[in-house]
């Protein structure tokens, strides 16, 4: 298979996008500088923000659509909110 989970397992073909993705979910600090539960890739003020077609990007996986929709909200947050 090659799904995320076995490329995080060790899979060579883990790319630096890959990396910088699974940092974000993983991370503490949200994009306006506030903390962030784990898994979540903004902070609960960010994310209420967001407008409701960008907070559904987020629910993607991992090469199955969050870096597109990560990519759309933050845009979105530095235009409109930060």
């Amino acid at each position: 298979m090659k799904d995320s989970k076995h490329k995080a397992m060790g899979n060579p073909n883990l790319t630096d996008d890959h990396i910088f993705y699974a940092g974000i979910l993983v991370g503490d600090e949200c994009v306006c500088g506030g903390s962030k539960s784990e898994g979540k890739a903004f902070c609960y003020t960010c994310w209420k923000e967001l407008p409701n077609e960008l907070q559904l990007g987020l629910y993607k996986q991992l090469d199955g659509g969050f870096e597109e929709g990560y990519e759309q909200a933050e845009k979105w947050l530095r235009e409109n909110y930060l």
